[in-house]
């Protein structure tokens, strides 16, 4: 038993004071399981310039090709560093201490004198000594010469610079309507165009937030409402005189979803559509039974002999070759011509929906010709 335990067993600690303490060990158990299942290295050392090594986690130890955290606890991080590099890693050391969380590309070394490169986040303890020294510092390292990776890092670059781009836009819209609406006599019209872009931001926080959390209300449900609140929604925001969003509901049968993930499924399967008809064209939205009696293998997932809840989004826009079919689910794929519009976040969200459905979805495009995109959630008889 250790002597935390003691003190507790023994009564030393009580009321609030045991609280405290039995809440900070708790967090501890946490961090320490995220600490050991994380797939990054992770690596703790002191605050001094040389960086003595305090901890490292088993992922690190693997990346770096020790064997025991033995060999590295107590030495100063330079072991892990070329010569060559130590003004670059300096620098590092000095923002990391300004308080700084420090993002770099950096090369560093395993025990056999092999060089990996690493993506390197580095952030220090909010607390410091009497010197002015920080407690504590972490670095996150994720190991570059491994394709996936790669991937993801450059998949989480192009998430930020889409969203940053899109909520920059919704809220320069949003101060510039406003101001317009303090100086001129037009003010409905232009509280108008705030409150669309307020609602437009108000969807891509809510897509963020069903990235990260996944579908947590799922249950069994009807598909025809969660459709009809998506269609409604995309009129209003899309607000585009020219363009037709014709709904067909009618399905019977339930199935077991998260209403508000197909909710958002649906919402950016119409913005895409009306996107591709360049917002002068015609989106039909259909809801119905299916019975499916031709089992194959679709773009995601598999058909089977089964009854689904069919929801089907069709358009008469440009279409899609199929390469871009190909490409459609890849991590945060947008079709967005200029670098920076477009997250991506909508192909994520309706790929999150089959998956935790178990379903499957079928898109059927060519140039030209418009696409199809058909969504089967198995139903419960």
């Amino acid at each position: 038993m250790s002597s935390l335990d003691d003190l507790i067993a023994n009564g030393t600690l009580s009321g609030k004071a045991l609280e405290e303490v039995l809440k900070l060990r708790e967090r501890a158990g946490i961090l320490n399981e995220v600490e050991s299942n994380s797939r990054d290295g992770i690596i703790v050392t002191d605050g001094s310039p040389d960086q003595l090594i305090l901890e490292v986690n088993e992922a690190f130890l693997i990346m770096y090709g020790y064997e025991s955290a033995k060999e590295i606890i107590g030495k100063p991080v330079e072991i892990l560093r070329p010569e060559s590099t130590s003004s670059e890693f300096n620098a590092i050391y000095d923002r990391t201490v300004a308080g700084e969380v420090c993002r770099e590309r950096v090369i560093n070394i395993r025990p056999d004198g092999t060089k990996i490169p690493i993506f390197l986040t580095t952030s220090r303890s909010a607390t410091m000594d009497k010197n002015g020294t920080p407690r504590y510092m972490v670095g996150v390292t994720t190991d570059l010469s491994k394709a996936e990776n790669i991937e993801r890092l450059a998949a989480v670059g192009l998430l930020a610079g889409g969203v940053g781009h899109d909520l920059n836009n919704l809220l320069t819209a949003i101060i510039g309507y406003s101001e317009l609406a303090q100086e001129g006599d037009s003010t409905g019209r232009y509280l108008t165009k705030v409150r669309n872009a307020g609602s437009r931001a108000q969807s891509l926080v809510q897509d963020l937030l069903l990235v990260s959390r996944g579908g947590n209300n799922k249950g069994t449900h009807n598909a025809d409402n969660p459709v009809r609140i998506a269609t409604k929604y995309a009129r209003e925001d899309l607000n585009a005189e020219k363009l037709d969003i014709v709904v067909s509901l009618g399905t019977e049968y339930n199935a077991n979803f998260d209403p508000n993930l197909l909710e958002r499924a649906i919402y950016n399967l119409i913005t895409n559509a009306a996107e591709a008809t360049r917002y002068q064209g015609r989106v039909e939205v259909t809801v119905e039974n299916h019975f499916e009696t031709n089992p194959r293998e679709v773009t995601l997932g598999t058909l089977t002999n089964q009854f689904y809840v069919h929801v089907q989004v069709m358009d008469n826009g440009r279409g899609m070759t199929q390469a871009e079919i190909s490409k459609m689910f890849e991590p945060f794929y947008t079709k967005r011509e200029k670098q920076g519009e477009g997250t991506g976040l909508g192909t994520v969200i309706v790929e999150s929906l089959i998956k935790e459905t178990e379903g499957a979805l079928e898109v059927t495009s060519s140039l030209g010709s418009g696409t199809t995109i058909d969504l089967y959630i198995p139903a419960i008889q």
